[in-house]
Parts: C-alpha cells; sequence; structure tokens
C-alpha cells in the first residue's frame, strides 16, 4: 500500500553523475532495496519475507 508521499515507480542511475563527475557508486539500486527490506525485517521481526 503507498502513502501519498511514496513513489509509485523509482528509476535510479548513477550515469550522469558518473560522466560529469567521475563518481562511482559503491552500491546498485537492487542491492539498496534488499539492504532496506532485510533491515525492514530485522526492525518487525513480524513482518512478512516473501
Amino acid at each position: 500500500m503507498l502513502t501519498p508521499w511514496d513513489s509509485p515507480h523509482v528509476a535510479a542511475s548513477a550515469a550522469r553523475i558518473a560522466d560529469e563527475l567521475g563518481w562511482k557508486a559503491r552500491y546498485d539500486a537492487t542491492g539498496m532495496i534488499t539492504s532496506a527490506r532485510e533491515g525492514w525485517v530485522r526492525l518487525y521481526p513480524g513482518a512478512r519475507r516473501d
């Protein structure tokens, strides 16, 4: 369920900043989402894991 401030679609790319500044991301979007979900499950053990 989305709240009014949640975006129904998220797109992430570090390509522009890499091209312009030579910066490189340590983590990709999938890794960040996975990490956030794992943290949520640790904080709320009753949360669904599937």
